[in-house]
């Protein structure tokens, strides 16, 4: 088998697990270790090659692994409610951006593909002016209370999930990596959506993340849709401006007493185990709280999938060649 057709086995293997089918364009985007030189035409052509083979499958221009078409509907129908979870996420973000020292807000996680589930949250990944991280999160995490937005073990559905935080200064991820081949935070990196920034920090950010194309080659940044993206007009600058005139005026002691408000009230689960590790970290240039964080969980499931399908696929080979039928077990 190719270099080509494994790396999209092993793409196709990965997204399985989160039952999302991919058109040849999203297999070619977000490949894993696709060769640099390949095309989308060169994808596309594995693809149905796999299809012929019956390793994957094609449905209506997704490709899935053999025995997962139903994927396909799951994709449609998530397609449809994130609709209305996008409205939200625009219409809350088009308050934020108000907000002093707000630089970028981007979508992240499944509903930057459209495909989170129906009692999901609404993930952000919002940027900050550098020395401003905690006055941020000061007045977000404010905004999120007083509308009744705040994940809870019993409200979940559609609230803000306001846990990862860094400045302008420190827009590469890599750091928080579990390892050079951290697949998932690669993927997380490439099809995180910004839905309002200022001063081209979007850009900046995917220029500062390059590395991800040691595992993504054909990667390239997410702009949205007019309807899924806020400008920042004269308004937004000036009311934005008028806030960051006053916290100037207070001085810094200002943010010392926001980081020390909320370090103070930090959940104990929360500070016990900050900095340990890259799932809860408290700084002054980043602020992420993932404390069930799930990677590991994930690029598990994945290898033992692909060791299964990489197990097929030569029994399928060995078989065709033998010019017998194919076998009729899979991943599903």
């Amino acid at each position: 088998m190719s270099d080509l057709s494994s790396s999209l086995l092993s793409t196709l293997a990965y997204f399985d697990q989160f039952a999302y089918p991919l058109t040849s364009l999203e297999c070619w985007r977000f490949g894993i270790g696709v060769p640099a030189q390949a095309t989308v035409g060169d994808v596309a052509r594995a693809l149905d090659d796999l299809a012929a083979r019956g390793v994957a499958e094609s449905v209506d221009g997704f490709f899935v692994l053999r025995g997962a078409v139903a994927h396909v509907d799951i994709r449609r129908v998530r397609t449809r409610m994130a609709e209305r979870k996008y409205a939200k996420a625009v219409a809350l973000a088009r308050v934020l951006r108000f907000f002093p020292y707000v630089r970028m807000i981007g979508v992240c996680n499944t509903l930057a593909l459209s495909h989170s589930r129906p009692n999901a949250d609404i993930d952000f990944f919002i940027v900050a002016e550098r020395g401003h991280i905690w006055a941020v999160r000061w007045w977000t995490t404010i905004f999120a209370m007083l509308r009744g937005e705040r994940p809870s073990h019993g409200h979940r559905q559609d609230t803000m999930c306001l846990s990862f935080y860094v400045t302008d200064d420190a827009l590469d991820v890599q750091h928080v990596a579990l390892d050079t081949e951290d697949v998932y935070l690669a993927q997380w990196t490439a099809q995180m959506v910004p839905v309002f920034e200022t001063d081209g920090v979007y850009t900046r950010f995917w220029q500062e993340n390059r590395w991800i194309s040691r595992i993504l080659p054909h990667a390239f940044p997410r702009f949205p849709a007019r309807r899924r993206f806020l400008p920042d007009t004269p308004l937004t600058r000036l009311i934005r401006g008028v806030a960051e005139g006053v916290h100037w005026l207070i001085g810094s002691d200002l943010e010392r007493l926001f980081r020390w408000i909320q370090c103070r009230y930090l959940p104990e689960r929360l500070r016990v185990m900050a900095n340990r590790d890259s799932r809860v970290m408290v700084t002054d240039s980043i602020l992420k709280f993932h404390e069930t964080d799930r990677r590991e969980e994930y690029r598990q499931t994945w290898r033992r999938n692909l060791a299964i399908l990489e197990e097929h696929s030569s029994v399928i080979l060995r078989q065709q060649a033998e010019g017998s039928r194919d076998p009729s077990r899979s991943l599903h």
